[in-house]
């Protein structure tokens, strides 16, 4: 009887402290999301509205979809633009082969597919956005 007594203590004490771990842990730091109003920008949520998220640490604005093309301006790794419109470019590569690039209009200018990332809406670009500025 006195084992059985024993095997029973044991038993609650073993429930107990893992009801002590899980309240414990559930006292860690909450993270707040944040959420822009839709009155900042219309076109933030709307689906079929692409965002751009510049991937590399400084890019140049074309006036054009090309690299010839005059620069209007800059950005840096981080920032957030609303695509405006498309174009595919193709050009020769230095040995003679065809390269198609993809261009994004925005409203700064164009920038190439490689110095960006592409999202269906605002608040996937700044989650994007916060987890790169974090490297």
């Amino acid at each position: 009887m006195c084992l059985r007594r024993a095997d029973k203590l044991r038993t609650l004490r073993v429930f107990c402290c893992l009801v002590l771990v899980l309240l414990l842990s559930s006292c860690a730091e909450k993270r707040s999301v944040l959420f822009h109003r839709q009155n900042e920008d219309p076109l933030a949520y709307i689906p079929g509205a692409e965002w751009v998220l510049v991937t590399d640490p400084i890019v140049a604005f074309r006036s054009e979809a090309s690299f010839d093309g005059s620069v209007t301006g800059h950005a840096r790794r981080g920032d957030i633009f609303c695509v405006q419109g498309r174009a595919l470019v193709s050009s020769k590569d230095g040995n003679g082969g065809k390269v198609v690039t993809q261009w994004y209009q925005l409203e700064q200018g164009w920038l190439d597919q490689d110095t960006v990332s592409v999202y269906g809406n605002r608040m996937q670009a700044e989650s994007a956005s916060g987890k790169i500025l974090e490297k």
